[in-house]
């Protein structure tokens, strides 16, 4: 790729990262693109960035596909590759593509991420995805979603007390969010310390009164210690504990 290429490239993408999809497709439009040349690799890549954040997901993902064709040993083409599938509902091929990633990269964050999301969300895998987020935890130890998501995981091994320590720490670097306060509830409600929880359920519904994983697991306490008025007008939320988990990066 020539200078004058590499510079209508740098500045699609500086357009593209600050949100200007179609200025960045028009600085994009006006690069020479040889779709077999690897060398041109970088803008087939931004080409389909920029259709996913478009919601031209069959576009996005052939584009993707091409990228990892051209630049196999590259992570992020293979990542990049994942998130498109992903968009588009294909999971088995995302998860595939995260693999390839992790395969070239072990240490790739957002492929840890999301392949245990996968496995979290789709693939009743709470073990295996407890692992790929415990090692995305050891790279990015500050990651309020993250937290919330090994913290689930755990709660669905039954691992109450390492689900405690995890969730533990949100608290510490001022992250917390309802959902954070809902699963803390949950740990204190299963290790019997039913007060604790019943304010960490208070608290993460008024920090979100629509949060029905908090409403549910309150009636349930509050049912369980025979306030049958509050509990009841509570208990029609029954949503399951995975509607909390933060979907993929």
């Amino acid at each position: 790729m020539i200078a004058g290429q590499q510079a209508l490239l740098a500045q699609a993408h500086r357009h593209y990262t600050a949100g200007e999809l179609d200025v960045a497709w028009s600085v994009l439009s006006d690069l020479k693109l040889d779709a077999s040349d690897p060398l041109d690799a970088p803008i087939l890549s931004l080409r389909g960035m920029i259709r996913r954040q478009r919601g031209e997901i069959a576009e996005a993902v052939q584009d993707a596909k091409q990228v990892c064709s051209l630049i196999s040993d590259d992570p992020v083409a293979w990542y990049n590759l994942g998130v498109a599938c992903e968009r588009g509902g294909h999971i088995d091929e995302a998860a595939a593509a995260y693999g390839q990633a992790l395969g070239r990269a072990p240490e790739h964050y957002a492929s840890l991420y999301n392949l245990g999301t996968i496995l979290l969300l789709h693939k009743d895998d709470a073990l295996e995805a407890a692992e790929l987020y415990g090692r995305a935890y050891a790279l990015r130890s500050g990651d309020p979603k993250l937290i919330l998501n090994l913290s689930v995981a755990l709660v669905i091994l039954n691992r109450h007390d390492q689900a405690m320590t995890m969730i533990s720490h949100v608290f510490g670097c001022g992250g917390a969010a309802a959902a954070h306060y809902c699963i803390r509830g949950l740990c204190n409600y299963e290790l019997g310390r039913h007060a604790d929880a019943l304010r960490d359920y208070e608290t993460a519904l008024t920090l979100d009164p629509k949060l029905k994983q908090a409403q549910y697991n309150k009636a349930l306490l509050l049912l369980l210690h025979g306030d049958f008025d509050r509990g009841l007008a509570l208990y029609e939320a029954r949503e399951g504990l995975l509607d909390i988990i933060q979907v993929s990066q």
